[in-house]
């Protein structure tokens, strides 16, 4: 009788647990405003629109940098804010429940060139997880993302020294 209790409280507490509910239509819509919003700021180089995408203690996460939290940070980090020539982001997933959701993606980005030089391009993927307001925006909580390109070989940031 006693090895009967556990799988019977087991899969009673499995029972009990609450159906997922999916994130409703109108919310996968703002979410999808709030993306084509971010894009159009970046393209457009206008850094006020894009920092009032975030939460107040947003955390940015940038390839081989510290995270910068807050939208000071955010403010300070982005400085001048050159407009980008070109940005496509393209949502893979949103996914969430009533006040949290994430966005999950990829983007492909020219960079105008420095002091004239040729455009870059890059490619990559991101993370976006957006908290819903008061006053039922979506904001961005947390952005992670990093490029496609492979990184350079160790060799080239390592000074070897060569021994005789």
């Amino acid at each position: 009788m006693r090895r009967m209790i556990l799988p019977l409280m087991l899969l009673a507490a499995v029972a009990c647990q609450p159906a997922a509910v999916e994130l409703p239509d109108d919310d996968v819509a703002a979410i999808n405003e709030f993306m084509a919003t971010y894009n159009q700021a970046l393209v457009a180089g206008d850094r006020d629109t894009w920092v009032q995408l975030w939460t107040d203690d947003v955390v940015y996460m940038l390839p081989n940098a510290p995270a910068i939290q807050g939208t000071a940070a955010m403010l300070e980090m982005s400085g001048e804010f050159t407009p980008l020539e070109d940005l496509t982001i393209t949502v893979d997933e949103i996914d969430g429940r009533a006040d949290l959701a994430y966005v999950r993606g990829s983007y492909a980005l020219t960079m105008p060139g420095v002091d004239g030089g040729e455009p870059t391009a890059e490619q990559g993927k991101y993370l976006i997880v957006l908290r819903k307001t008061p006053d039922g925006t979506w904001k961005a909580a947390i952005e992670c993302f990093n490029s496609d390109l492979p990184l350079p070989s160790m060799g080239e940031h390592m000074e070897v020294e060569e021994h005789s």
